[in-house]
């Protein structure tokens, strides 16, 4: 194994500039302690934790421990034979290039010129309404953010006291300062639960004023269900189902998705406006799997209709 390569300490630290040009110092105690302790690394994530790449706390990538490891491996002449570093730099390469080809083979679309990055700031992370799930999104003509959620209490009590099997909840405020409110169902809600027993969604959609559902009524083993559009025009308060249903069975549409576009529905193209886009799949026999997604998309003033 590479690490088997350790020789003994010649200098506190070093400084080189890696291959992107900017000076990494590695920290050498960190290392020598690790080793000393008979901790030599063999894998590529211990690698960069003994030359202080990542805290032992922190969350492992395998492409960027590598990438980061084979910028400071020039550094470790000394501490590491020509041959170990060598040997490093190899593995290192073929983790890099088997990480990159498995991530050009899943992405489905080339890369976005828009959004080119994103970070997230874990400090900022913040947990509520434990216990429930789903929680399918819609915003709001108010600027409120409705969402739904399944076998929970919703926002405050416990997974038991208050617990429904489909709820509705408004969240108000920015994501520094947000507060959820139970709607409909849930611990101390605004309004009682329209299904309390049975009922689940992961379709939201708020258009011209009205808030949409799509209800699986758990009337089945899944995914023999059945499923309804409901609506409501008092933002979640009440709940009217509609008298026909997306029927189970095999070759039969089932609704999983709204397309939702902006606020209230008001952020459509011109050359998509007046349509509610629904995504969905076709029952397929058991032994076959849902490859398909179909769109379907109906004129907003008909989607209360069976066409």
């Amino acid at each position: 194994m590479p690490g088997r390569g350790v020789q003994g300490a010649k200098s506190a630290a070093k400084c080189p500039k890696s291959i992107d040009g900017q000076a990494r110092c590695v920290p050498f105690d960190v290392w020598d302690r690790a080793v000393a302790g008979g901790n030599r690394p063999r894998t590529v994530h211990e690698l960069a934790l003994a030359v202080g790449l990542r805290k032992a706390d922190g969350k492992k990538s395998l492409k960027r421990d590598a990438e980061n490891a084979a910028r400071i491996l020039p550094a470790m002449n000394g501490r590491l034979s020509k041959k170990a570093i060598a040997g490093w730099l190899a593995i290192i390469s073929l983790h890099v290039a088997s990480v990159s080809a498995l991530i050009a083979q899943e992405r489905p679309y080339p890369p976005s010129r828009t959004l080119t990055a994103m970070t997230w700031h874990w400090d900022t992370y913040k947990t509520a309404a434990i216990g429930s799930d789903l929680w399918p999104v819609t915003w709001g003509p108010e600027d409120h953010l409705y969402l739904a959620w399944g076998d929970g209490r919703g926002f405050g009590g416990s997974d038991s006291d208050g617990r429904v099997s489909l709820g509705f909840a408004r969240i108000e405020g920015g994501p520094q300062n947000f507060q959820g409110f139970n709607i409909n169902g849930g611990k101390n809600p605004e309004h009682p639960a329209s299904f309390p027993k049975k009922g689940k969604t992961d379709a939201l959609l708020f258009d011209q004023g009205v808030l949409y559902a799509n209800i699986n009524l758990q009337d089945g083993k899944w995914p023999e269900v059945n499923h309804v559009l409901a609506w409501s025009s008092n933002d979640g308060a009440s709940w009217i189902k509609n008298d026909w249903l997306f029927a189970k069975g095999q070759d039969n549409f089932r609704p999983a998705k709204f397309l939702n576009f902006g606020k209230n529905g008001a952020g459509a193209p011109a050359s998509l406006a007046g349509y509610i886009y629904l995504y969905g799949v076709k029952r397929e026999p058991q032994h076959q799997g849902n490859e398909n997604l179909y769109l379907a998309r109906v004129p907003r003033e008909r989607i209360r209709r069976r066409i």
